[in-house]
């Protein structure tokens, strides 16, 4: 390789630089990639399928870019490249290396939790940070090429001037157009050549047909909050219902019905932001993070089990059908507190079930369409939070906290030809929350020595384990903060189920623990009678943040040692 660099002109210190420069990078960049990289284990994967229209996406169509724009970014990119070359820019060498590894990933990236897509961006940045260097390059050229004309001895400054101007000009007027926000600008419309009328946006002689729709999407999301045309009066009385329950019945965990029509509030995750306006008191079991917990894909079981038209947004799970009963108990595992509908088939549902109490509701609001809506809260009985055990939990050895091989089966089935992206098949822990007759018998992946143990694999059936009771103790006193949880037993030694998602920053006090349960919630064993959980920095971590200031200290190190005169640079 070495050989091979020297014979392109490439210079060999460049690779003296490199085998340097990328270990400091890593050492500084540790803080977040340590922990990120160690703790993966316990993230949801959404299941996204892998994109193989590659032509759409790495040679855009004109579904996502008007034809003549797109030749010209890719055309200006070329431009880019060649000058680079000719010219021996080391950026121009490094962008068209990004932009040929991302789209040799995207397309050659096998099915994983990296979906493929989310390389574009990189692909997308280095195309234009190209085009913009081969306008670059070509005012140089033309700067060198005037220079010669004039009989310069440099290049001349003005021509570089000129060409800055006229290229930001022409990018300002090119990005403000597409936003559709120049002055004296108005809408206007083209039919393609198929007979498809598209939207424009016209300013004097020019039509913008590529529009970015950053501005209407933001419009969309947001507006509800503030446009009372779009039922923010509903969103607020609904807020303002739940605010009040929190005050009077207590604070706790809701439910909330999922419906595509949500989109009324400007976004169907509007009800997300329930902790936010009734502060902190009112928590929303659905959040933005979708890929960041293991509790994940059960909150999608509930959600497909109490809600008529669900999401269902994560691929591979084996979703049942509106089944009120089915919901309800699974909120009751979860520690779940109030489940919130609005829809006649859900509300009239959960009247039905015994252990719902409706305690508040808000007026009726009409939707644009004529249906009527009503936020009706109902309070789940039998949902605690902490709770004693009936049985020791049952460990499955050898320990597998991985996403595959817990909520999923270890193994991806084979692609075929028919079947590229074949689904997953339900790990333990999934088979486990769909079976109501062994939730007595939580299912952990490590525990004292005392805990019964299963071999995975072994033939013994998970559905035949090991019951070994317990006495239960009473649980008191249970409060939750944002990074903790505190409660007292009535005797220490009894094993306490604790209905918060697992991951490896939680540590206990006056307990053991905690141990990761199914489906992914914790159990302590107390040893004494007041035990508190907390939720901070975890050994990873710290060691992470270490990794970074030694990767700090040395760059400082190699920063004062170039500066030596008496030093070679490396």
């Amino acid at each position: 390789l070495v050989a091979l660099a020297m014979l392109v002109g490439f210079d060999v210190r460049a690779l003296r630089w490199a085998v340097v420069s990328v270990p400091v990078g890593f050492l500084i960049a540790a803080f977040w990639f340590v922990p990120f990289y160690v703790n993966s284990a316990f993230l949801n994967d959404m299941g996204w399928e892998k994109y193989t229209n590659y032509a759409q996406y790495l040679w855009p169509q004109t579904e996502q870019f008007d034809m003549a724009n797109r030749n010209l970014w890719f055309a200006l990119a070329g431009v880019g490249i060649v000058l680079s070359l000719v010219n021996r820019v080391r950026l121009g060498w490094f962008l068209t290396l990004t932009l040929v590894a991302f789209g040799w990933l995207f397309v050659f990236l096998p099915q994983y939790r990296l979906w493929n897509a989310r390389l574009l961006p990189f692909y997308y940045l280095a195309l234009y940070l190209l085009a913009a260097l081969g306008v670059a390059l070509v005012i140089r050229a033309l700067a060198v090429v005037v220079g010669d004309i004039i009989g310069a001895r440099d290049e001349p400054w003005q021509v570089s001037v000129i060409g800055a101007v006229v290229v930001a000009v022409t990018a300002l007027v090119y990005v403000m157009g597409s936003l559709q926000a120049l002055p004296g600008g108005s809408q206007g419309q083209r039919t393609l050549a198929d007979g498809e009328v598209i939207s424009t946006y016209d300013w004097g002689p020019l039509r913008f047909g590529d529009l970015n729709n950053a501005s209407n999407w933001a419009r969309y999301n947001f507006s509800g909050l503030e446009d009372p045309g779009k039922a923010y009066t509903e969103f607020s009385a609904m807020v303002d219902m739940m605010a009040e329950v929190g005050k009077e019945n207590g604070c706790g965990r809701t439910m909330w019905e999922y419906e595509s029509e949500l989109s009324r509030f400007g976004t169907p995750m509007a009800p997300m932001m329930l902790p936010y306006f009734t502060d902190g008191c009112i928590g929303s079991m659905e959040g933005l993070y979708f890929e960041a917990s293991s509790t994940t894909p059960f909150h999608f079981i509930n959600q497909s089990e109490l809600s008529p038209a669900p999401s269902r947004p994560q691929r591979e799970l084996p979703y049942p059908e509106f089944n009120m009963d089915a919901g309800v108990r699974h909120l009751q595992l979860m520690g779940v507190r109030y489940y919130l509908a609005a829809t006649d088939q859900a509300v009239e549902a959960a009247r039905l079930n015994p252990d719902l109490t409706e305690i508040a509701s808000t007026e009726k609001f009409t939707l644009a369409d004529g249906s009527a809506r009503q936020w009706v809260v109902f309070e789940v009985a039998d949902a605690p939070l902490v709770e004693s055990l009936e049985n020791l939990p049952v460990v499955l050895t050898p320990t597998d906290d991985h996403i595959d091989g817990w909520v999923y089966d270890e193994e991806r089935p084979e692609a075929t030809e028919a079947d590229p992206n074949p689904k997953k098949t339900p790990g333990p822990a999934m088979d486990w929350y769909l079976d109501p007759t062994r939730w007595d018998v939580p299912l952990a992946t490590s525990g004292p020595p005392n805990w019964p143990r299963i071999e995975r694999g072994d033939g013994t059936p998970l559905t035949d384990i090991p019951r070994e009771r317990v006495d239960p103790v009473e649980v008191t006193d249970v409060t939750q903060t944002d990074d903790s949880i505190s409660f007292k037993v009535s005797e220490p030694g009894t094993p306490v189920l604790v209905k918060t998602s697992y991951f490896p920053n939680w540590t206990a006090s006056g307990a053991d623990g905690p141990y990761r349960v199914s489906p992914n919630s914790m159990v302590v064993v107390p040893t004494d009678n007041e035990v508190t959980l907390t939720y901070g920095r975890s050994a990873v971590e710290w060691l992470g943040w270490l990794l970074t200031l030694v990767g700090l200290a040395i760059a400082v190190w190699l920063a004062r040692r170039d500066r030596d005169p008496e030093v070679d640079p490396v």
